[in-house]
């Protein structure tokens, strides 16, 4: 692995988004590498803080998603149950039977 290589997989790195083999490849190159090791740090200081700032937001905003996706996720299951629709895709019957109706 060169510098090229590190500094490009830098943030995955520190995400822990690599596969191992890279990993240890990245690591094994900042062991030799004072200019990538110092670059590293400085990268990791950054995204090191940039998480702990943003993971308040972060959470919140995941408590947001999951509120959603569950309300969907009951409303849907509530439309299941009581078989609205008649397992018919909308816009599918009637006249016509294609988009803009009239069929002729």
């Amino acid at each position: 692995m060169n510098c090229h290589d590190v500094q490009s997989q830098l943030s995955a790195w520190l995400d822990g988004e690599l596969p191992a083999e890279s990993g240890q490849s990245l690591a094994a190159h900042l062991a030799e590498c004072p200019d990538c090791r110092s670059q590293s740090e400085a990268f990791r200081q950054l995204h090191d803080g940039l998480t702990r700032t943003l993971a308040p937001q972060h959470e919140a905003a995941m408590r947001i998603a999951d509120s959603v996706i569950a309300t969907l996720h009951s409303e849907r299951t509530a439309v299941s149950v009581a078989g609205v629709g008649g397992g018919r895709a909308p816009g599918r019957g009637g006249a016509g039977g294609g988009p803009g109706g009239g069929g002729g």
